[in-house]
């Protein structure tokens, strides 16, 4: 069982490489790589989650990569309540971690980031950006699962600042 479990939000995936540098060189059973992308809303089959959701290699923006994309190759629309994370590719990077089974990816929903939200601002005192809801969504869920000994940290960029009026839109006056 990993010691560390290092969760990050997985967009266009840069950040989560910053983030997940320094442990590289720490093998499986030390770190485990989790990368959370956006699975859109629960009742949509929209979502921008194409690492989670079996997508295929395509070209976007002149870079082999997992891409949401329809059966002819075209570059499907996104959904994600965090307008930082609705993007149809990631990184050829974290392409080869899940193709090399370093890293593991999953997906969080809107409504999940939103619980996790709130969550971790009540009980932790930050209003994290909804990017990082998602990977709080994941650790969430994760944590009971775990022994007492595993630590999962999780990489909170960005203040729900910039994600006011969706809060406030999805969650009301009192959302903190």
């Amino acid at each position: 069982m990993p010691i560390f479990k290092l969760s990050k939000i997985v967009g266009g995936g840069s950040s989560a490489i910053g983030f997940w540098n320094s442990f590289m060189d720490y093998n499986k059973s030390q770190v485990e790589f989790i990368g959370v992308e956006a699975g859109g809303p629960n009742n949509s089959k929209l979502h921008a989650a194409p690492l989670t959701n079996n997508s295929k290699i395509g070209i976007l923006h002149g870079a082999a990569q997992y891409v949401v994309q329809d059966k002819e190759g075209q570059i499907s629309k996104t959904q994600s309540i965090s307008a930082g994370l609705d993007y149809p590719g990631v990184s050829p990077l974290h392409c080869f971690l899940k193709d090399a089974k370093r890293a593991r990816y999953t997906s969080a929903s809107d409504e999940e980031a939103l619980a996790a939200y709130k969550l971790v601002s009540s009980m932790e005192k930050i209003r994290p950006s909804l990017e990082p809801s998602h990977a709080f969504a994941t650790a969430i869920k994760l944590a009971p699962k775990l022994s007492k000994d595993t630590i999962i940290v999780v990489n909170s960029c960005g203040d729900a600042k910039k994600d006011e009026s969706i809060l406030l839109k999805r969650l009301g006056k009192n959302h903190d």
